[in-house]
């Protein structure tokens, strides 16, 4: 009572797409009648919609979202769109307003993307140490400036974070792990210009969303996760962070790139792929589904072609047929997901 209290006098109300999702699909359970007040919902990030395991509960809760409150205003911001016209069509059928598309390439900050190539021609292990040998170099190359070093795994971060200490620099490695005190002090302490405060930070890709810590240099080590190649659109939000307001006039982004792929990735990185909604995928779409069955929204295999027509998917594909319908909800009828009662 006392966080629906709050919730209902707050002006400002700020929450993860994943609560957004919760909360629009558990409306009337949860009394959550602030999200029928909210006159502008902002959408930081939006490209999150292409993000795996992320993406389906922003699309998700903005569908259901724009059924409850049909007067409030949306407005999406990101750095990171290619497909941005589609996104702006996409949004005017959500809520059927006038949607306005504004497009700017300019930056407060000159950034320089630079790219380099270490050997991954002797196997994985060889490669990795390569790798590491190129960023103690970026690093020894530029020992007076504030630097945040990108890794795609707790693994590296730490060989890291050992391999400079050893050779004397002090580092911090920010992830997940950390108490949320200590995360804030070691970006209060990056962000100081104090001698003595921290030079160099190892971070995970969080970082690079959502927190505003940019730094003089940063160098991203590779764009790989194990096997998987990270995506170029979290790679250009990484570079995203050189370059600091107010104090550098430009910022460098040092990306690592194998040499046996390093014209495709640097061709990746330039020409960046379009945000691709993740309920393209059955599954996804089944699991949504069986959602919006529960709340009642859905009851009737028309009401799911009409669900299924307002997603970012059908946008992206237009050929998605009442066949493919079909065959979805029968897939779930027969996984005992759900059940069809006289056509309901």
């Amino acid at each position: 009572d006392k966080k629906r209290r709050e919730l209902k006098d707050a002006n400002i109300i700020l929450c993860t797409s994943e609560m957004l999702d919760h909360r629009t699909r558990n409306v009337a359970s949860e009394k959550s009648e602030w999200l029928m007040k909210a006159g502008l919902l902002i959408v930081d990030e939006v490209q999150l919609i292409g993000m795996k395991d992320r993406g389906d509960k922003l699309e998700a809760g903005l569908m259901r979202f724009t059924q409850i409150n049909t007067g409030c205003r949306l407005v999406f911001l990101s750095g990171t769109m290619p497909n941005s016209g589609q996104i702006a069509g996409w949004l005017k059928c959500l809520n059927m307003k006038e949607t306005i598309l504004i497009r700017s390439g300019w930056r407060p900050i000159k950034l320089n993307m630079k790219y380099e190539i270490y050997d991954d021609r002797k196997g994985y292990y060889a490669a990795k140490d390569n790798l590491m040998n190129k960023i103690m170099q970026d690093v020894k190359r530029h020992d007076k400036d504030k630097i945040l070093i990108f890794v795609h795994s707790k693994t590296d971060g730490r060989r890291i974070m050992s391999m400079l200490e050893e050779t004397g620099y002090v580092t911090e490695f920010h992830n997940a792990d950390l108490e949320v005190d200590d995360r804030v002090n070691i970006e209060n302490s990056f962000k100081s210009r104090d001698a003595g405060s921290v030079r160099i930070i190892i971070a995970t890709s969080t970082l690079a969303y959502g927190l505003n810590l940019p730094a003089r240099i940063v160098i991203i080590a590779g764009m790989h996760r194990g096997i998987e190649e990270v995506s170029e659109l979290d790679i250009i939000q990484m570079c995203g962070r050189s370059g600091r307001m107010g104090i550098d006039t430009e910022g460098d982004a040092i990306i690592l790139l194998p040499e046996t792929q390093s014209d495709y990735l640097r061709n990746k990185i330039e020409n960046p792929g379009d945000i691709i909604s993740q309920i393209n995928n059955p599954l996804i779409a089944g699991f949504h589904i069986i959602g919006e069955v529960v709340n009642k929204s859905v009851q009737t295999r028309e009401d799911v072609y009409k669900w299924y027509g307002r997603t970012l998917a059908s946008r992206q594909d237009m050929n998605i047929s009442k066949e493919y319908v079909d065959k979805l909800v029968d897939y779930l009828i027969n996984n005992n997901a759900i059940r069809e009662i006289d056509g309901r």
